[in-house]
């Protein structure tokens, strides 16, 4: 028996007498948005970093670390920077449940933890996302733009950033990129 387009987007659940709708994420995200895409490009990388910053003694994670890395990446696209907004988008939006493969959302202090006790593992994952995304043609390294603006603020005069300054930190980081 064929079931019609909303009986595959719900289904029906009581409990206490009382009827609830859960949704079908997998029917409402189009099979073009961007969260499948950048899901898609972010299980092509290498986990293992990762994962060996988590004992294996102890209690279990109260979240997948690429699940959680993933939801930041995605946030960070979505121009969510705060653990707070990415607990947040979790429990309200679709796209970021769909991204949580029917896991429990984490708190934002899970994010904050994972993103200081695995920095050094994100910066590999970030590293490795920016040369995929290279190697698909969906960015280009050969121009850089900075930033010239100038705000008052109460800082000394030496706090600017100069272009100078700027070509050499990118010098050493090209070569840091592409070995990672």
């Amino acid at each position: 028996m064929k079931q019609s387009k909303t009986q595959e987007q719900c289904s029906v659940v009581e409990r206490n007498g009382q009827l609830f709708f859960t949704l079908n994420s997998e029917m409402m995200i189009p099979e073009e948005a961007p969260v499948r895409l950048t899901s898609a490009q972010l299980e092509e990388l290498d986990y293992r970093k990762l994962y060996r910053a988590y004992s294996p003694k102890g209690r279990k994670s109260a979240a997948d670390p690429r699940v959680t890395f993933k939801v930041m990446a995605y946030g960070y696209q979505r121009n969510i920077f705060s653990s707070r907004g990415w607990e947040e988008a979790c429990r309200y939006r679709v796209d970021f449940m769909w991204l949580l493969e029917g896991e429990p959302v984490p708190d934002h202090a899970t994010f904050a933890r994972f993103r200081k006790r695995c920095a050094k593992e994100i910066e590999d994952l970030f590293y490795q996302y920016a040369r995929l995304l290279e190697k698909q043609g969906e960015t280009d390294h050969e121009t850089v733009f900075i930033d010239g603006t100038k705000l008052e603020s109460a800082a000394g005069r030496y706090t600017f950033v100069w272009r100078k300054s700027v070509e050499k930190q990118l010098a050493k980081v090209k070569p840091k990129a592409q070995a990672a």
